[in-house]
Order: structure tokens, then sequence, then C-alpha cells
């Protein structure tokens, strides 16, 4: 059986009109149908422009099939030692990219308000904001709004597990060396303060992800966060000491308590991460 494209879909192909279904069908019969690459040929010849971008764009293609462009990330990961397969795994998630320069412009204001705010008011905005950056990159490195083809890639020979977790140690070794030398700018904020809560929320982050969506665990677990540290504003009154008394990271008691949540997310992580190989909703 023959099949042509349709004589009044045709104008809508060539105009960049036609839905992405139809042009599912469209695009890869033209490679091998001579009648209606013919067809295509003799519609676009009657408008210069149209003829050169078909032209253009064919000429083009198999280069960029062949030859796939690194993005700007995947070039970077490369140059620091990273596999181009591995490199590719990790920056394939555009959303995550976008997450990671969105966290960096955070921290930037984070430090900036932190310089020039009231003391107490600008440690509190550090300690609150910077430990919780990673959660929408983590978030977003697995599920359908972070992963241009989420399907394909469950299905594929390769682990959503490993991807995930090479994303998100990404994020970590991108992010946290920023942090901590963006920190440098804030004397009173001393890097027990964020660094441990950056590593229980992140895998608590990735823990959370085993059981509900990821828009769902960044919520939940973000939420959380800000409302345990909250509750000690308020009676900081102003003071950075009496601040440093309230937050719970601050004491003893609240850094075993996020080792404990560390120890206990890992330990989810590991034993539930079958999980990771699942079709969910973003």
């Amino acid at each position: 059986m023959t099949w042509h494209i349709a004589a009044a879909q045709l104008p809508a192909y060539i105009d960049d009109d036609l839905d992405y279904a139809r042009s599912a069908s469209v695009e890869p019969h033209l490679p091998v149908g001579a009648t209606c690459q013919s067809a295509v040929r003799l519609a676009t010849s009657q408008v210069p422009a149209l003829a050169g971008r078909q032209a253009e764009s064919w000429e083009r293609l198999p280069g960029r099939v062949d030859e796939p462009r690194l993005g700007w990330l995947e070039r970077t990961l490369v140059r620091c030692g990273v596999g181009e397969g591995t490199a590719r795994v990790i920056a394939a998630s555009e959303p995550t990219g976008r997450a990671w320069i969105a966290a960096f412009a955070v921290l930037v204001v984070a430090t900036v308000f932190s310089m020039v705010a009231s003391e107490a008011i600008g440690v509190a905005t550090f300690v609150l904001l910077v430990p919780a950056l990673p959660i929408p990159a983590v978030a977003l490195a697995y599920g359908a709004w972070g992963e241009p083809a989420y399907e394909l890639a469950v299905v594929a020979p390769y682990s959503s597990a490993r991807r995930l977790l090479l994303r998100t140690l990404t994020a970590l070794v991108v992010s946290l060396p920023v942090a901590a030398l963006l920190s440098l700018a804030v004397p009173e904020v001393q890097p027990v303060l964020w660094l441990l809560p950056a590593l229980a929320l992140t895998l608590l982050t990735l823990a959370a992800l085993t059981f509900v969506r990821p828009l769902y665990a960044a919520a939940g677990v973000a939420v959380a966060w800000l409302l345990v540290n909250l509750a000690a504003l308020p009676g900081a009154r102003g003071s950075v000491a009496r601040l440093l008394d309230l937050l719970p990271q601050a004491q003893a008691g609240g850094q075993i308590a996020l080792a404990t949540l560390c120890a206990v997310a890992a330990t989810l992580i590991v034993a539930r991460r079958a999980r990771f190989e699942r079709i969910t909703p973003a």
C-alpha cells in the first residue's frame, strides 16, 4: 500500500502550521517518498524564500543527526573530564539547567541582600534560601517536566536512578562551592548553618521522589524546611546571636537530627531505587 501526503496538508507543512501528530507522519515519509519530495519542491519553488529554507533544512538535518552539537553545559562537563555520554545524560534535561541558573541568581541575590540588610535578617535570608536551592534542580532532574522524552528515557536501557543521581551530584558539585565562596561575604554565616542542611534537603527530596510526584516532593520538603526555620525568626528580635540560638541547625541537636535524616533518606533511596524506573506524571 502506497501512502502520500494529502494535498490539503502540503501547504500547512510548508508553512510550519501542521500539527505535531501529522508532522510526525510527514517527516519520516519525505526522505523515501520521491513523489512527495517532488510535490514539496514544486510547491516551494514558486516562493524563493521557502525553497531556500527547505533546501537548507534538509542539508543540515544529516549533520545534526550524525554529529549532534554539544550544548554549553555538555561542553563544560566534557572539559572537566566527564565522558561525553555521561555529559549528554546529565545535560539532556533543559529545565534542570535552567533551574541551576535560577538557583545561582537566587544565591547572588541572597548574598547581596544579606550584605545590605540588617545582620539578623541577612543571616536568616542566607541560611533559609541556600540549603533549599538544590531542591528544584533535583525535582526537575526526574519526571516528565524535566525530561524531554520521559517515557523513552524510562524504558531505555539506562538506569533512571543513575541518571537522577548523576544530575543531582552535578548540581551539588556546581552549586555548593559557589555558595561557600559567596558565604565569605557574610561572615556570620558559618558552613554548619547551610552545608549539612543542603545535603539533608537534597537526600530528602530524592527519597520523597520514590513516594510522590516530583512537584509534590519538592514542595513538601521546601515548605517543611521553611516552617521549621521561620518559627525561630520571631524570637530573634533582630539579634544575630539570638537567631543563632534559635535556629535548629545551629545547635548540636539539630545537626544530629540532620545527620540522622541524611542516613534515613539515603537508606530509603537505596531500598526503593526501583521506584525510579517507573512511568510517572510530572
